[in-house]
């Protein structure tokens, strides 16, 4: 089993299960189809944010850790809301795959997992606001499956370009399943 931690947070914040990134993408574009009559709807860089300010809602699904200054985008996304605008952001945080780390270590591989932002982070940067925290546990017949569903939702892109050798990426996948 490996846990991911998610959080949705009006004010920016919002742990999600990354498992789901696919099938929310998927409900968030029939919404916009569905909401285009009501309103205008823009897709952007979320590393550069908007161009002008004024938003109502600005959405943000599975991104942060994608991008490389989160705490500069939350900044501007935040200065351009109207006032009473809303952000939903939804992101992996920090504490999201423990049972991969613990085999790193309990193994002396270095975890390649992506660096997350750290809930604490995220919620002193917005100030307040409602939030919502959400664990999910995956269950996967063995390390390799776990590896693969990180790799058919391009979850396994690695930042840093860190990747285990091809020995010591067996060594993970033989103990993990041993553990």
């Amino acid at each position: 089993k490996v846990r991911s931690r998610t959080h949705w947070n009006e004010r920016g914040r919002a742990r999600t299960d990354w498992r789901n990134v696919t099938e929310a993408y998927g409900r968030a574009i029939r919404l916009r189809t569905l909401l285009r009559r009501m309103m205008r709807c823009v897709m952007m860089d979320g590393e550069i944010g908007p161009a002008r300010g004024g938003y109502a809602l600005i959405v943000s699904g599975m991104t942060l850790h994608w991008l490389a200054d989160w705490a500069g985008a939350l900044r501007r996304w935040m200065k351009a809301l109207r006032p009473g605008g809303m952000l939903a952001c939804s992101f992996q945080e920090a504490e999201s795959f423990p049972e991969w780390r613990a085999q790193c270590r309990r193994l002396g591989l270095p975890c390649t997992a992506n660096p997350f932002p750290a809930l604490q982070q995220v919620q002193e940067l917005l100030g307040g606001g409602r939030c919502w925290m959400q664990e999910e546990v995956g269950r996967y017949a063995s390390a390799r499956v776990f590896f693969r569903s990180l790799k058919e939702t391009g979850t396994a892109t690695s930042l840093g370009g860190e990747a285990l050798g091809t020995g010591a990426f067996r060594r993970l996948l033989r103990g993990w399943d041993q553990a």
